[in-house]
């Protein structure tokens, strides 16, 4: 498997990630987006795009992107956090 499909593989696990923070992505929801000021919430789950998208700046998170923001840390370690989460 190359790094990339690796990746590929890890983003879906967005709806789990999801799910195990108490979010039901059966239903829609809307959350405040950490990287601005909001005092209404902005974001929701994209289920078509397997992303979390933000209608108030346009912004797009994946599972990664989510990790990073949760636990303040970069790309490599929440890619890190990802493959312990979801990996064998």
């Amino acid at each position: 498997m190359t790094w990339e499909q690796a990746i590929a593989e890890l983003k879906g696990y967005l709806k789990d990630y999801l799910e195990a923070r108490g979010i039901d992505t059966r239903q829609n929801f809307r959350c405040l987006n950490p990287h601005h000021e909001d005092k209404h919430p902005s974001m929701g789950f994209d289920k078509a795009n397997n992303q979390v998208h933000c209608f108030s700046c346009s912004a797009k998170y994946d599972v990664i992107d989510l990790i990073s923001l949760d636990y303040n840390c970069d790309f490599n370690e929440a890619l890190n956090s990802d493959c312990e989460m979801y990996t064998a």
